[in-house]
């Protein structure tokens, strides 16, 4: 003859179901959460990079006697230094082509982009697809 269920193990038995249930639910939010914040950061880095490769190669472009050239190996140099590759991705625009053209106190710009596709760490970007990160910096020429 079966004895009848001890309360006690009952309540504990459906306790146990209502735990998975409620982790069922809550995993898959924590997961998107989770990589949310990864393409956020990764996002925001390259956006971080993006500057500071902008603020050096405008420095080199506003002195005297410097070329387009120069300007591309200080922003090659100033991202290779961060151990990334993002070099090869970015697209580099100078409002000065022919920087011997500037003169005296002439805003210069450069402004550097780059898709968030082709630097996100995750396989398929999930939230910042079509995104282009971009980074401009404006600085006034130093030639005479």
């Amino acid at each position: 003859m079966l004895s009848p269920q001890h309360p006690r193990t009952e309540h504990l038995r459906r306790s146990r179901g209502a735990a998975l249930v409620e982790m069922a639910v809550v995993t898959p939010m924590l997961i998107l959460l989770v990589f949310g914040v990864i393409e956020a950061t990764r996002m925001c880095m390259v956006a971080q990079l993006l500057t500071n490769a902008a603020r050096e190669g405008c420095r080199v472009a506003v002195n005297n006697s410097t070329t387009s050239a120069n300007v591309d190996a200080r922003v090659k140099a100033t991202l290779d230094a961060s151990d990334t590759r993002i070099y090869p991705l970015i697209t580099e625009t100078l409002n000065y082509p022919n920087l011997s053209q500037a003169r005296l106190n002439t805003p210069i710009s450069l402004t550097l982009s780059v898709p968030f596709s082709s630097v996100d760490w995750l396989a398929p970007p999930f939230f910042f697809s079509s995104r282009t990160i971009t980074a401009t910096a404006v600085m006034l020429s130093q030639r005479p």
